[in-house]
């Protein structure tokens, strides 16, 4: 990732979780809930919109947009497993997490960020699920999300 934009979201992420830290000292957990309603509603309708100028809203297509080669060059890593109706995605590095392990804000961002994956894929395709196995902002080695086609899931 070059320099300018890491700083940039840098910046952004501090300021971000400085701005929440002081409304949650006012007025408490609901600061919390209410953060993660306006990341549900953004990201539903982020990709909501998304999907209509998709080419398809499959769940392969919902992988190759969320996780494109680009992404390495930003500097995750991760693998990508396919099975019938499902797809396994383990990032072992993420630098959306390595900022907010430099920032003391893995909390935060994990509502600013990760809470809202769910609702990436819900907008996208009501017919796919998700679930979120592992979480390195949960202080876990990796983390392991399984997209799946919900009418496949239930027979697997």
């Amino acid at each position: 990732m070059n320099e300018q934009r890491r700083t940039l979201e840098h910046e952004y992420f501090r300021d971000m979780v400085e701005l929440l830290e002081v409304l949650k000292q006012r007025f408490g957990n609901e600061v919390v809930d209410v953060v993660d309603d306006v990341v549900k509603e953004r990201k539903l309708r982020e990709w909501r919109d998304i999907a209509q100028s998709s080419e398809s809203n499959s769940l392969a297509n919902l992988v190759r947009t969320l996780w494109p080669p680009q992404q390495r060059e930003r500097g995750y890593e991760f693998t990508v497993e396919r099975n019938t109706g499902r797809i396994q995605v383990v990032c072992t590095k993420c630098p959306v997490h390595e900022l907010a392990k430099e920032l003391h804000a893995t909390d935060w961002v994990n509502h600013l960020v990760c809470k809202g994956d769910p609702y990436i894929v819900e907008g996208f395709n009501p017919k796919l699920g998700f679930e979120h196995v592992k979480s390195l902002m949960k202080g876990e080695e990796c983390c392991k999300q399984v997209y799946f086609e919900k009418d496949k899931q239930a027979s697997l």
